[in-house]
């Protein structure tokens, strides 16, 4: 085992011990409404964030609540790190999370939503800043955003926003931003033990791959001119690039998801009931699985690292569905549909 790496795991045994248990999930998803969730969630370990004189009872107040308490347990591991794999998180975390950020913000612009809306969605980052994200709120034309990429991770964007802007289309922003996490991820796979570097490129390529596929979906049932769909799509990982271009176009779109291998065909299922909230829950489930089967095989190494913080992650996506399930006053039983935990229960 490297050294360092014996402290780490036995931190991140300790900390699962914070994590909501599966039936804690189930009985907040379960509450009747906003007021009931809110008092039992109260009961949880999140309420010091809903004490007295911090009440939020909007869901983008609450996102960004269980965005700040999943951060804080990304860096509390991070920090305490052997150098190089603390260097791989980052990317594999940080990374995504400020890409999250500037897809927000650029659909944002896309959209000519208020800034003071878009700030609402930005996931509280403020450990590893590429670019700074106020800039980029007021750059008032697409060019300043693109001037405020170069010296960044994010320069080779600058074509990608010239063909959005071109045909009024976010798609191949989308698209190249995937393109940057995954190779970004693949510079740094080296940091980890060699013989967990397979299943984790799986888990951000699988992911993107996913991604890429939801907006091939959208792409057929846009009703304006677009770009030419190879010179958007460039970029697949687990699945020949003609099921992109078939997806794109008009035709039988059951024929074209079941032309897709496992998992990718049980993810995508929902989209044929056009449910992308349920495919991104598939992905969340799929990821999730993948990181246990690691711990399976070593769980006193890296693999119980990362099944701790994809842990960690798939708590806050289940908060914050069901945080918006109570607002816009989903059936319970339906919300719990989009959740992960709950359903490993025995």
């Amino acid at each position: 085992m490297r050294p360092g790496l014996a402290y780490v795991v036995v931190r991140c045994h300790a900390m699962r011990d914070e994590l909501l248990a599966p039936e804690v999930i189930k009985n907040l998803v379960l509450t009747k409404d906003m007021k009931e969730f809110l008092g039992l969630l109260s009961q949880t370990p999140y309420r010091e964030e809903l004490g007295e004189g911090r009440e939020r009872t909007k869901a983008t107040e609450l996102e960004r609540v269980f965005n700040q308490r999943f951060i804080e347990r990304l860096e509390r591991i991070v920090r305490v790190c052997p150098e190089d794999i603390s260097e791989f998180l980052q990317i594999y975390y940080y990374m995504r999370l400020e890409i999250q950020n500037l897809k927000h913000i650029l659909r944002g612009k896309f959209s000519k939503l208020p800034v003071e809306r878009v700030k609402e969605f930005l996931v509280p980052l403020e450990l590893y800043r590429l670019v700074a994200f106020d800039e980029f709120l007021m750059a008032e034309e697409l060019e300043d955003f693109i001037d405020l990429l170069r010296g960044t991770p994010y320069a080779p964007l600058r074509e990608s926003l010239i063909l959005s802007q071109k045909y009024d289309a976010f798609w191949p922003i989308e698209v190249k931003f995937n393109y940057l996490y995954v190779e970004a991820v693949r510079g740094v796979i080296s940091k980890i033990p060699s013989e967990d570097r397979r299943r984790v490129m799986r888990m951000v390529e699988a992911e993107a791959d996913v991604e890429n596929l939801l907006l091939a979906a959208h792409w057929r049932g846009a009703e304006r001119v677009l770009p030419p769909p190879e010179s958007v799509f460039q970029y697949v990982y687990g699945f020949s690039p003609e099921i992109i271009k078939e997806l794109t176009q008009e035709g039988d779109l059951d024929k074209a998801v079941s032309g897709l291998t496992s998992p990718y065909r049980e993810i995508l299922e929902p989209i044929l009931e056009g449910d992308v909230g349920l495919v991104r829950t598939n992905l969340r489930r799929h990821i999730y699985e993948m990181a246990g089967v690691g711990r399976l095989t070593n769980d006193f190494g890296f693999p119980c690292i990362m099944s701790y913080l994809l842990s960690c992650e798939v708590e806050k996506g289940d908060l914050v569905a069901t945080a918006w399930g109570k607002e816009k006053e989903v059936d319970p039983k339906m919300i719990l549909t989009y959740t992960v935990l709950p359903a490993y229960l025995a």
